[in-house]
Formats: structure tokens, C-alpha cells, sequence
């Protein structure tokens, strides 16, 4: 519907089977970087192709060409292709969350090491192993301390050479 959105049209050879040749576009968007979409992925890999080309087959394709508006027909269109894909497509949640930005590989790292050294010192209640887990404690908090003071100043100087980047 929006011309703007596509670019580089092409014709391609089409499945086997088919009488038709394939159109190939690319189009201008972004995945979505928050909510539950953001963590959707197509598994296009796993499509079951047999139960995919008995539904194409199956659907009923004349309500689609007998509309008079374009837009109607493409509506319809990409209702029934979205049904059919939902289907045939399974589709995998992604559960792992994306960290603060101040947070590094080597906090990461660091805190892992403090929980097994807590989990540690909860399964032999040794009090060495709870010293070790306790500075690892402290240690872990300044250093997310000094990564997020860092990533605010840097924030910080950015905004004043870029005043709409926060705005």
C-alpha cells in the first residue's frame, strides 16, 4: 500500500510446480525493540512445507481477485497468508532479556562467579567461602557503580553535543 516502503522490485523463477514467476521485494522496516513482539522469532527452517502448500492449495483464493479495490483484495490478501503462516510457521520466544547498558561482560561475569560462591558457602556453610562470596559482593557493586557513574557521564556528553538525543 505505501510505495515508499519497497524498493528493488525483482522477478525471480518460481517454485517448481508452479505456472507463475516469483516477485522479490525488499522492504524498508524494523523489528520492533520492546514488548512481546520483540521477542518473537519465525522459525521459517521448521515450516512444514507439505501442510503449508495443502493450505495455499485449499484456501479460497476467488473472494481475494473478485474485490474492485486493490487495497480490499490486498487486505483480505495478507489476512489469509497471515492465518496460513501462523499455521505453518512455528514460531520461538527468545527468553533472554537485554541488559542495562552499563552492564559489561566482565559484571557478568563477575556476578555468576558471586552466586556460585554464595551458592557455595549455602551448601558447606563454610565461613571462608562466605567471606569470598561477600567481597565478591562488594566487588560486583562497585563495579556497577563506576560502569553506570561512566555510562551517564558519557550520556551526559553526548547530550550536550547532540541536544535532540534525548529529546
Amino acid at each position: 500500500n505505501n510505495s515508499t516502503l519497497s524498493h528493488r522490485c525483482t522477478i525471480i523463477p518460481s517454485l517448481p510446480g508452479s505456472d507463475h514467476r516469483a516477485l522479490l521485494t525488499n522492504i524498508h522496516c524494523t523489528a520492533p525493540k520492546q514488548g512481546h513482539q520483540a521477542r518473537n522469532f519465525l522459525q521459517f527452517a521448521k515450516t512444514d512445507f507439505p501442510h503449508l502448500n495443502q493450505l495455499i492449495h485449499l484456501a479460497p483464493w476467488s473472494i481475494v481477485f473478485d474485490h474492485q479495490s486493490a487495497d480490499d483484495a490486498y487486505e483480505l490478501w495478507l489476512d489469509m497468508m497471515s492465518a496460513i503462516q501462523r499455521e505453518c510457521v512455528p514460531v520461538r520466544v527468545s527468553r533472554k532479556r537485554g541488559n542495562l547498558p552499563w552492564i559489561t561482560k566482565e559484571i557478568v561475569t563477575l556476578v555468576r562467579r558471586k552466586n556460585r560462591l554464595f551458592n557455595k558457602a549455602r551448601k558447606n556453610q563454610n565461613p571462608t567461602h562466605l567471606s569470598q562470596a561477600c567481597q565478591a559482593r562488594k566487588e560486583v557493586k562497585r563495579l556497577i557503580y563506576v560502569a553506570h557513574n561512566t555510562y551517564l557521564q558519557q550520556l551526559a556528553a553526548k547530550a550536550t553535543h547532540q541536544p535532540k538525543l534525548l529529546g
